[in-house]
């Protein structure tokens, strides 16, 4: 399967795109997996099945239908001041106080974007991370 997929990807991915990968899992074991493409066009490195990528807005699924859940298991409204929620969660303005769940998932809390020095990371270990964006709210 793993060679037709990969096959499937070469025929269908325009030459001149950087990389592509893909992984399928079965009752949670990778079954098949491969990468194709470069990662670093100037040198010619090849993509492996072990790079990461930035994710961007896809995790921002995930996140929604994980935080309906909450909402349909009764833990969590989308009323809910997400300050209740958060306590660490403070900004200057005090109209933070107001920001809901829901307006978090229809973009309309007025948060500021991710574009700071740690937007996309592949780990947190090597810092404080959620300290670092509660800082970065706050200011």
């Amino acid at each position: 399967m793993e060679n037709q997929v990969t096959q499937l990807l070469k025929a269908m991915v325009k030459p001149d795109y950087t990389a592509c990968s893909y992984a399928f899992m079965q009752d949670g074991k990778i079954v098949c997996a491969d990468a194709i493409g470069v990662i670093d066009k100037i040198n010619n490195q090849p993509i492996t099945t072990d790079c990461t990528f930035n994710v961007c807005s896809i995790s921002k699924i995930y996140c929604t239908v994980c935080i309906m859940q909450l909402v349909d298991e009764g833990f969590i409204q989308l009323e809910d001041k997400v300050a209740d929620i958060l306590p660490k969660f403070t900004m200057k303005d005090e109209r933070y106080k107001d920001i809901t769940v829901r307006m978090c998932l229809d973009h309309s809390s007025g948060l500021p974007g991710t574009q700071w020095k740690h937007f996309s990371v592949s780990t947190t270990s090597k810092f404080d991370y959620y300290s670092e964006v509660l800082n970065y709210w706050l200011n």
